[in-house]
């Protein structure tokens, strides 16, 4: 089987803008090699959703399997016999997944990317950091300063680009939220006149 590189490999260094999802039909989850595969799976490809089709287990046995995989969210569907089983598997700190309903050959869910739903939030979800949606404009900024740096001036892309962006999100919320006293206002008239023709 032949993988695909690394997310820290691919050649864009705003790989987090990404959400990798992966489909598979394993064909049974009773397999020895199942887990394995899908911790190499998670380990090269960093997921924050993974689905897989063809399970063949169902109930408890499909909550004991699950429960040992690197994700922190399951949804399950029945078996129809020995054929079938769907399983959604994500990541909570990555998406919020509602679930709305399932059949044996269906899982329905809403899905929120993890910028979507901190973006809305007034605090952020990792403590001691700003909230996505002050660091949102400076990544935004600095992300494209970066692209036309590289295409542009022929200059590697910065690797420290994430921590200059939060470097700047923390320095504007500190100007911004720094509470201040009483501040002294000078006003000045300002007239407009036509300038000279000439």
């Amino acid at each position: 089987m032949k993988w695909m590189p690394p997310v820290e490999e691919c050649s864009t260094p705003h790989h987090q803008l990404i959400m990798n999802v992966i489909i598979w039909n394993c064909r049974g989850a009773m397999k020895p090699s199942f887990q394995s595969y899908i911790r190499e799976l998670v380990r090269n490809q960093n997921p924050a959703m993974f689905v897989v089709m063809e399970t063949k287990v169902g109930g408890d046995r499909a909550r004991e399997i699950t429960d040992r995989l690197p994700f922190d969210g399951a949804v399950h569907t029945n078996i129809i016999g020995y054929a079938g089983g769907l399983w959604l598997l994500w990541n909570s700190d990555r998406v919020e997944v509602t679930l709305l309903t399932t059949t044996e050959q269906e899982i329905h869910v809403t899905v929120k990317e993890w910028s979507m739903w901190n973006g809305k939030m007034k605090r952020s979800v990792l403590p001691g950091q700003p909230p996505w949606m002050m660091i949102f404009p400076f990544a935004i900024w600095n992300i494209w300063k970066s692209k036309n740096n590289v295409v542009f001036n022929r200059k590697n892309p910065n690797p420290r680009l994430a921590v200059d962006i939060l470097a700047q999100t923390r320095k504007f919320m500190y100007c911004v939220c720094l509470s201040r006293g009483p501040t002294r206002y000078t006003a000045k008239e300002v007239r407009w006149e036509r300038p000279p023709e000439g």
